[in-house]
């Protein structure tokens, strides 16, 4: 039993490490040529806290595609409706998810604005 469920969850590490790629192949598109990679990719990434008075920690998002969405864990949202979104500068963006697959632990979560880096 233990072999067949390393085997199911092998193309989800393969799609992880794709999608990882993709965001990287992305940022080095867009990112400004004085900024270094580890600067364009961290400013693609985002703290995930409850909205709520608990405050929580929930786990990490990153930017996807044009800014208008980010990309975490259905785990990490759970049930909510709103989280909040912290960036590496502190800035703190209420936002919506708008979508969650909890087989694929995917969820999309919709940004106020498209973000810029």
């Amino acid at each position: 039993m233990q072999a067949n469920r390393q085997k199911r969850h092998r193309p989800l590490h393969f799609i992880e490490a794709l999608a990882a790629l993709l965001v990287l192949a992305l940022v080095a598109l867009i990112q400004p040529a004085n900024a270094s990679p580890l600067d364009a990719a961290m400013d693609k990434v985002f703290t995930v806290r409850s909205n709520d008075a608990e405050d929580r920690f929930l786990g990490s998002a990153f930017v996807w595609a044009d800014g208008a969405v980010a990309v975490t864990n259905a785990h990490v949202v759970g049930q909510a409706e709103e989280v909040r979104l912290i960036d590496r500068h502190g800035t703190d963006l209420t936002a919506l998810v708008i979508a969650r697959d909890p087989i694929r632990d995917v969820a999309v979560i919709s940004l106020p604005t498209p973000a810029q880096g």
